[in-house]
């Protein structure tokens, strides 16, 4: 119950605001914004993405989780304003810590272009509340390996509309890092280990998977969610209260 309370405050806090604007014209921007969502980031464009928010004196702190199976490095960033070593200094301060966690699987990928925007956002200011209550550790590509393994859709995702081409599920030692999180074979689940769950002990982790549905209705930012006998309640900044059926995606 505590994981799924905190899971829902996680998404509360994510979607608060929505992605609030368009990019300007010299901020970075991700590789499915610049191409209309044909393309997906490649580990390169997420290095170089991250470059510029630190050129722009962005509050984070840069450095890796570790080494893929394949011999790649993993970026990790760490987004706190005054900054923070390690999980015991952030609570010393009052925030709590966020592990936001993307690209398990190199084919899905969405999670991985939302959470750079979002941390874009969040540099900016424009997530004022995460700044004063939280210190949040990103790792945009998790499965740098599966990531870089380009392939056609049509084999890679086959049931999945995305872009063409797109990663692999695996690492390069054909690792679902999605089934190694008890038995840690893996040199990214290791790293995991070393420098999120022994250095940062979060509050809550994040794992951004593949969107597998999407809820419309609203025609405004959602302000507020529960969950509860198999209804989901939601609220809108459109003056409006709905009630959904998850599982088949319906409004009641």
């Amino acid at each position: 119950m505590r994981n799924f309370s905190c899971q829902l405050i996680l998404l509360l806090l994510l979607s608060t605001s929505g992605l609030s604007t368009l990019p300007a014209q010299n901020d970075p921007q991700t590789r499915a914004e610049l191409s209309g969502a044909t393309a997906t980031s490649s580990l390169s464009d997420v290095n170089q993405f991250i470059r510029k928010l630190q050129e722009q004196g962005a509050p984070i702190t840069v450095s890796t989780l570790g080494t893929s199976a394949g011999g790649l490095e993993i970026p990790m960033v760490v987004l706190s304003d005054p900054p923070c070593s390690d999980g015991a200094e952030a609570r010393a301060s009052g925030r709590a810590v966020v592990y936001i966690q993307a690209n398990i699987h190199g084919g899905e990928v969405e999670g991985k272009e939302v959470a750079q925007m979002l941390l874009r956002e969040a540099c900016q200011g424009k997530r004022p509340i995460w700044m004063k209550n939280l210190v949040t550790v990103w790792v945009p590509i998790y499965n740098v390996d599966g990531n870089e393994a380009l392939g056609p859709g049509l084999r890679q995702r086959g049931h999945q509309d995305g872009p063409d081409p797109i990663g692999r599920r695996t690492n390069d030692d054909r690792l679902d890092l999605n089934r190694d999180c008890l038995k840690a074979d893996s040199p990214e689940m290791r790293s995991v280990l070393e420098k999120i769950w022994k250095v940062w002990d979060p509050h809550v982790r994040d794992p951004t998977n593949a969107c597998v549905q999407t809820l419309t209705g609203h025609g405004g930012t959602i302000t507020c969610l529960a969950y509860g006998g198999g209804t989901l309640f939601s609220a809108s900044n459109d003056r409006t209260v709905r009630l959904w059926r998850p599982d088949p995606g319906r409004v009641l």
